[in-house]
C-alpha cells in the first residue's frame, strides 16, 4: 500500500509539472498572438496609408482588422478545444461533475479574454503607432 501511495505521488507531482507548463505555454502563446498581430499590421502599414488617403474611414479598417485577429482566435480555439476534448475523453469515465464543465468553461472564456487583451495590444502597437492614429 505505502508503495503504491508513493507512485500516486510521483504522478501527481508529474500532473503539477505538466498543469505549470501548460499555463507558461499558454501565457506564451497569448503573447506570441499580440506580437504576431503587431508584426502583420505593422508590415502592412502602407495598405493602411493608401486605404486612409482613398478616404476608408478609420472606423471601417478598425472593424475589418477586428474581424480577421476574431476569426484567428476562433480557428485557434477551435483546433484546441477539439484537441482538449480528444485528450480529455478517456479521462471521463461515465458522467462527469458539473463542477468540472463549469471550471472548464470558466477558464476557456477566460484564455479568450487574455487572447482578446493581447490582440487589442497587437493592434495598438502595430496599427495605430505606426499609422499615426490617435488614441
Amino acid at each position: 500500500r505505502e508503495r503504491l501511495e508513493g507512485f500516486h505521488g510521483v504522478e501527481n507531482t508529474y500532473i503539477a509539472i505538466f498543469h505549470v507548463l501548460g499555463g507558461l505555454g499558454l501565457i506564451l502563446g497569448s503573447a506570441g498572438l499580440g506580437i504576431v498581430t503587431a508584426r502583420n499590421l505593422a508590415e502592412r502599414r502602407g495598405e493602411f496609408g493608401v486605404l486612409r488617403t482613398i478616404g476608408i474611414p478609420h472606423r471601417v479598417t478598425r472593424n475589418v482588422i477586428f474581424k480577421e485577429v476574431r476569426a484567428f482566435i476562433g480557428w485557434a480555439f477551435g483546433i484546441g478545444l477539439l484537441a482538449s476534448l480528444v485528450a480529455i475523453l478517456p479521462a471521463l469515465n461515465g458522467a462527469p461533475p458539473v463542477g468540472t464543465f463549469l471550471g472548464l468553461g470558466a477558464m476557456v472564456v477566460l484564455i479568450a479574454l487574455n487572447s482578446l487583451f493581447w490582440a487589442f495590444v497587437g493592434y495598438v502597437v502595430g496599427y495605430r503607432r505606426r499609422v499615426g492614429i490617435g488614441m
